[in-house]
């Protein structure tokens, strides 16, 4: 009799074991549960964190776009006077005439813009300080190497209008220099071109 009620005790606890272990294992997700749970967490992260608007990096202000690309202007024509005087190559002074000339041109379109706008026409008529530090540094290229260290500020310069540009021609503010944004843009991509395929060429 003593040996009937110890082996159903025995047999009691290993039920309970039995039932015990499914819904803690079930509780804690199971060997590995918690490197699953935290990568798909990452990846659901991953997929809702959108790249930031090309908008959101439109200059905060009407003036600031205007400043920016008007000393942008600025220093494509300065840049592409001195290359008419310093380069050997009929490729780089036709394409420093090119500049000078279109960014001339984008110079007064920007003004007209401005007036059609109803703004006060205050574009600056000097460079900012990185500006006119490349072009300080373009001036003390020797002449072996400056046609290489012209060539490179341009495809610097014209990344960097080619954002500054399209970003307002999606996403500012006044219809007037939207017009004029997108217009800037197929002239400086043109631009672009030429001058990678120049530097490309060991021009």
């Amino acid at each position: 009799m003593r040996n009937i009620i110890l082996l159903a005790t025995f047999s009691g606890a290993l039920a309970l074991s039995a039932c015990n272990k499914p819904a803690n294992e079930e509780t804690r997700g199971g060997p590995g549960a918690g490197m699953e749970g935290a990568t798909s967490n990452a990846a659901a992260s991953a997929n809702t964190a959108d790249p930031e608007p090309l908008a959101d990096r439109v200059p905060q202000s009407d003036a600031s776009y205007i400043a920016a690309a008007a000393r942008g202007d600025l220093f494509e024509i300065k840049s592409g006077q001195l290359a008419l005087t310093r380069s050997k190559s009929p490729e780089v002074q036709a394409l420093a005439g090119r500049l000078i000339r279109d960014h001339g041109d984008l110079s007064t379109a920007l003004s007209t813009a401005v007036d059609q706008a109803g703004m006060t026409n205050s574009t600056p008529q000097a460079m900012d300080t990185m500006h006119n530090d490349m072009l300080a540094d373009l001036r003390k290229a020797s002449d072996k190497d400056f046609d290489a260290a012209f060539l490179s500020q341009q495809v610097q310069a014209h990344q960097e209008a080619l954002r500054l540009h399209q970003a307002y021609a999606q996403g500012g503010t006044t219809a007037q220099l939207r017009d004029f944004a997108s217009h800037a843009v197929s002239v400086i991509s043109a631009h672009l071109d030429a001058v990678q395929k120049l530097a490309n060429a060991g021009k």
